[in-house]
């Protein structure tokens, strides 16, 4: 009896992690867009990482066109 119900928690915990595994797919596919169907599980772990590189270059990018910008409009008020 108690090896059943530890086999049933067993599964019970097994379909909540499949189901949470299901679903982080899913949204790394939303990520990649198109080009998921290309990217093999594999390869995944290197998309995701250029990904979110890319995605902090622009942010820097955008942060420092600001500040450039910003001290351009104060060298015009002096």
């Amino acid at each position: 009896m108690k090896l059943e119900k530890s086999k049933c928690k067993l599964d019970i915990i097994l379909e909540e992690e499949t189901k949470r595994l299901i679903e982080k797919g899913e949204v790394v596919e939303e990520l990649q867009g198109a080009e998921a169907e290309n990217i093999s599980p594999e390869d995944t772990l290197n998309w995701l990482k250029d990904y979110f590189a890319f995605s902090k270059e622009q942010k820097v990018n955008h942060i420092l066109d600001k500040l450039e910008k910003d001290v351009n409009e104060l060298k015009c008020l002096l």
